[in-house]
Parts: C-alpha cells; structure tokens; sequence
C-alpha cells in the first residue's frame, strides 16, 4: 500500500474584512479510523512560510497589509479511512478562514471539498495553526487566507 501524504497549498490574502461562517466543530484527538502515520504531524513552519516568500508579501497583501501572516506552528490533517477500514481517503478541501490580530485562525468556510469527512479533518488541523499576525504600518491586522489539503496517495 502506497502512503498517504496530506499536502498543504496555502494562498494567503490579505483583507481586512468580516470573518467567514463557521463550519463544524473539530475533531478531537485521533479519532478511531484514522491514520496517524503521515499526518497529524507538526508542519514545518520554515518551509511553509519559505513557500508563502515565493508568492511575496506585495502579491498577498495588496493595500491590505505589508507583511502576510507567518506560520508559527500547526498540524496536518489526520487521514480518515474508507468505510472498509483500510483504505485511507483520498481528496481535496479548499478552506477560506481569517487570521485574527493575534495570529489565530477563525471563521472557517469550506470552499469546496470531495467529501465532508475530509472537510471535518481539515478544518480540525487549521484550528491547530498559529500564526505570527499580517502587518500594515507596523500594526497587527486581520487577514483572509485560503488553504488547500490534498489527501493524496504517492
């Protein structure tokens, strides 16, 4: 069997906007069904933000801010099973969510997703980040991101 891998693609953007509807409660703890290995592992904060440089504080921010939101620290999803119980999920959420003044994640609205477990998982590993805040003039801001999990098999 070929691992699961649940890859995080992040597009942060900066508004200053009302925070998003609130999708369901999280999951807690691994569930039964999951599978921990390859997921519910710390992220690489460094590499993470090191991608966000690549697209630039002037791409992400517009007029909204002068430095994006960086990731301190935070979770990848746990990877559910089939309801056989041995072949893990596989599929894509896009989440649209706010990152507060204080660097924590909120307003959490599924943007599209092929399946709601997978859903529920990612919005649980989202609620687990912590972020330095995005910057405008040196002041701490509210900002709109949007993160994409694919649970994908290698």
């Amino acid at each position: 069997m070929r691992a699961l891998l649940p890859v995080a693609l992040t597009v942060l953007m900066a508004s200053n906007g009302d925070a998003l509807a609130q999708t369901p409660s999280s999951v807690s703890d691994a569930p039964l069904g999951s599978m921990p290995s390859y997921s519910g592992t710390p992220i690489d904060a460094a590499a993470y933000n090191a991608m966000v440089d690549r697209v630039g504080d002037a791409v992400m921010c517009a007029d909204d801010c002068d430095r994006v939101a960086r990731l301190i620290s935070g979770y990848t999803p746990l990877v559910p099973m089939e309801p056989d119980g041995r072949t893990p999920m596989t599929g894509e959420v896009a989440i649209l969510f706010v990152i507060d003044e204080e660097g924590s994640p909120s307003g959490f609205l599924v943007e599209r997703a092929t399946s709601a477990t997978l859903a529920t998982y990612a919005v649980a590993a989202l609620q687990t980040w912590q972020f330095e805040p995005a910057l405008k003039d040196g002041h701490p801001v509210k900002m709109r991101a949007r993160q994409i999990f694919p649970f994908v098999t290698e």
